[in-house]
């Protein structure tokens, strides 16, 4: 019961935070996109989490029969780089910068579609490098970037994947069912799923869509999210704890986004139509491409997960 009061308490904390801003905030009409509304939220979020990191270790500490202190139960957390759970909390930060960058090639070739389709229409389209590095940067350097690519996979992979995880190994009671991998990537993810749903309220008060059009979305987005939290378990556990993997692989799914139809056929079928029947045929090949692309990363992804990510810091269970 300790144990299903804390998650709740953490999954619920982060979610009422962003609705505990200034009042005058609830009059801005574009609500969660207003930038007045992202820095008065990032602002309570920042209070929470730091709470937080103060009462989820402590309890802990108190009341786990593994007799971790609050020391061992705040490093637990991963936010210094370089501290493993496994063994006894070794530090070992040549490894955990590996970590880092084996998980990056796993998204990679996830994305493998996405990334090479990318890659060819600037090629074709002939954009200068110098502009692909300053889209890039502009991608970053506002503050929509900041919350997608920064404080949003920073404070959600510190609050629903690491302290959710840490929470449900740690209040394992000696009675409870053991745990097992499917459990610790299933059931915690559930919580970062659900803690979506308030996005529904967000669409029904903007009064812009309809309620079934609402239902669809917030549907798509807790099933979208629950897998993607199973998923950063998934790297939470087999790493050993490293939560800064999680966030970089979080930052780099959020840039890349659920993905759409090539970019590619888009440019030279509406932008830039192709003017002559080869053109047209290259741009319907590489269009099927395309798609047998998507499925190659999800083949590629599923058969690298273990390899790249599992090490000898992973957590057993």
């Amino acid at each position: 019961m300790l144990r299903l009061c804390l998650l709740l308490y953490i999954s619920v904390s982060y979610v009422l935070a962003l609705y505990f801003a200034p009042e005058d905030v609830s009059d801005y009409k574009t609500k969660r996109d207003d930038p007045r509304v992202i820095k008065a939220r990032m602002r309570q979020i920042v209070k929470v989490t730091i709470l937080n990191v103060v009462v989820v270790p402590l309890v802990i500490s108190l009341c786990s029969t593994s007799g971790v202190t609050f020391k061992g139960a705040f490093l637990d957390l991963g936010i210094l780089p370089g501290h493993y759970i496994a063994r006894g909390g070794q530090w070992d930060l040549a490894s955990y910068v590996r970590d880092i960058w084996r998980c990056l090639v796993l998204v990679s070739l996830l994305y493998v579609g996405p990334l090479t389709d990318a890659v060819l229409c600037a090629a074709l389209t002939g954009v200068p490098a110098k502009q692909i590095c300053s889209d890039l940067w502009g991608q970053f350097n506002d503050v929509w970037g900041v919350r997608n690519y920064l404080f949003g996979p920073i404070s959600e992979e510190l609050v629903y994947t690491s302290m959710l995880l840490t929470t449900y190994i740690s209040l394992q009671g000696p009675e409870a069912d053991p745990l097992t991998l499917q459990r610790l990537l299933w059931q915690p993810s559930v919580y970062f799923g659900i803690a979506h749903l308030h996005h529904g309220y967000e669409m029904f008060a903007s009064g812009t869509l309809t309620l079934w059009q609402i239902g669809v979305t917030v549907t798509f987005q807790m099933l979208y999210t629950t897998v993607f939290g199973a998923l950063t378990n998934y790297v939470f556990l087999r790493t050993g704890g490293n939560l800064w993997a999680c966030i970089v692989l979080h930052s780099f799914c959020n840039f890349m986004g659920f993905p759409q139809g090539s970019e590619t056929t888009f440019q030279f079928t509406i932008l830039t139509p192709a003017r002559t029947k080869r053109g047209a045929a290259l741009v319907s090949l590489w269009n099927t491409l395309y798609y047998i692309l998507l499925l190659v990363g999800l083949l590629l992804f599923y058969f690298a997960a273990g390899g790249l990510v599992t090490n000898e810091h992973s957590l057993q269970v």
